[in-house]
Formats: structure tokens, C-alpha cells, sequence
């Protein structure tokens, strides 16, 4: 899961959301990475329930 705040991260105000996909999928080696070389860490896994191989999950946020 990925969680997003409201309006503070010291908040305890936390807003989880899935990105797991079909129940019984199962992700080996999460691992947080700058796979696009953009300054912040991106996520990227395996699968090999499904077959859908390496799957990463960008992270839109912008530092700068």
C-alpha cells in the first residue's frame, strides 16, 4: 500500500490506498530505488504468481 496525509505527516490523519492488484498476487523483493533518475525513490518488485515480472511504481512527487 501507499499512504497519503491530509494536510501534515505528523498528523495521524493517513489515507491508505492499494496497489497490491488481484488477491493472491504475490510481490517478492520490494525494493525503493531512483529507477528513473529523477531524485526521489521509486518502487519496484517482482511477481511470479501472475507472471507480470518486474512491475515499479513510480513516484510522481517532485522535490524541486
Amino acid at each position: 500500500m501507499w499512504m497519503k496525509y491530509a494536510n501534515s505527516p505528523a498528523e495521524q490523519n493517513w489515507t491508505a490506498f492499494d496497489i497490491a492488484g488481484l488477491s493472491g498476487t504475490k510481490f517478492d523483493l520490494v525494493q525503493p530505488v531512483d529507477l528513473d533518475g529523477d531524485g526521489d525513490l521509486d518502487v519496484m518488485t517482482t511477481e511470479e504468481t501472475e507472471r507480470l515480472g518486474v512491475i515499479w511504481y513510480e513516484n510522481p512527487f517532485s522535490g524541486s
